[in-house]
């Protein structure tokens, strides 16, 4: 468990002096792309740990626990596309497709629905040990 714990740390300060690069460097072409490359890398990690950990502390709990966050996030991608739109105002010199659009708009919007649970997940989870303390 201290392993998991030092991993934890390890990418917490390494995003952090991502974020710090990024923003010091003026939003460089460069930089950008690094921290795209990274954000891939974060959501790999989080993705392998979520699906692959309940099966090294295994019990009937955490597999069911496993597959239902897979269905909740199969979910949340599906209602994020459908809820995509491909009539965007594009103003750039590139050409786009209905695809990439859609897609684009699609990563978007659930990104906005992954910041609002976090964001409703640390008041909630604020209020209930507050509350459990008392």
């Amino acid at each position: 468990m201290k392993f998991l714990r030092y991993l934890l740390y390890a990418l917490l300060i390494l995003s952090a002096v991502c974020m710090i690069a990024f923003y010091a460097s003026g939003y460089s072409d460069g930089m950008i792309t690094a921290s795209l490359n990274w954000s891939i890398v974060l959501f790999v990690v989080a993705v392998l740990c979520t699906l692959v950990m309940p099966f090294f502390f295994s019990s009937g709990k955490g597999r069911k626990g496993t597959l239902i966050k897979l269905g909740i996030a199969i979910v949340l991608c599906v209602v994020s596309y459908l809820l995509a739109n491909t009539a965007l105002e594009v103003n750039i010199n590139v050409e786009t497709t209905d695809s990439a659009l859609k897609w684009t708009d699609a990563g978007l919007k659930l990104s906005c629905i992954l910041i609002v649970g976090v964001i409703l997940a640390i008041i909630s989870g604020f209020f209930i040990n507050t509350v459990r303390k008392n």
